[in-house]
């Protein structure tokens, strides 16, 4: 005969079970992001859900690439919007240590994100498809050192043609 425990036990784990493969689920469908995929230079998903890191929105339109001017150091999820009405862009960071940019441009109305490991100083940030640095989406981002708080700057500048 078993004990109360030991029917309790035998009683919860299916329950548990079931539990933990339905949390096993969320991480395939939108979960948390596993941070060795963090070092790729296109991501799913965002701090917001999970990682760590500042999250820097980017908007992409017509020629203007909108950006903070200012960072803290460290893990930057760079959040890229391409608001334009008919014109593909792309998002690419760059000093003279690292480049980052996405592997396929991004269309009209579409998004993505980008994470980087920011150390301080001053990066370029721009469009590199065709001539639209040169048409004006372009700007610098100064990385400040990281200061024991997450946060970024709130000003934000846009650079036109």
């Amino acid at each position: 005969m078993r004990t109360f425990p030991q029917r309790l036990a035998f009683t919860l784990a299916p329950a548990l079970a079931l539990l933990l493969a339905a949390c096993g689920d969320q991480q395939q469908t939108g979960g948390d992001v596993d941070p060795a995929q963090m070092d790729t230079d296109t991501v799913e998903t965002t701090r917001g859900m999970g990682t760590s890191g500042d999250t820097v929105q980017v908007t992409l339109s017509d020629f203007e690439i909108e950006v903070p001017d200012t960072v803290s150091a460290g893990r930057t999820v760079f959040r890229v919007e391409n608001t334009a009405s008919q014109t593909e862009h792309n998002f690419e960071i760059e000093n003279g240590q690292m480049e980052k940019v996405f592997d396929q441009t991004l269309a009209p109305g579409a998004s993505d994100t980008m994470s980087v490991d920011l150390s301080p100083g001053s990066y370029e940030v721009y469009c590199p498809v065709a001539d639209h640095e040169l048409r004006g989406m372009q700007t610098n981002l100064t990385v400040r050192p990281a200061t024991g708080g997450q946060g970024m700057s709130s000003s934000d500048t846009t650079s036109s043609m």
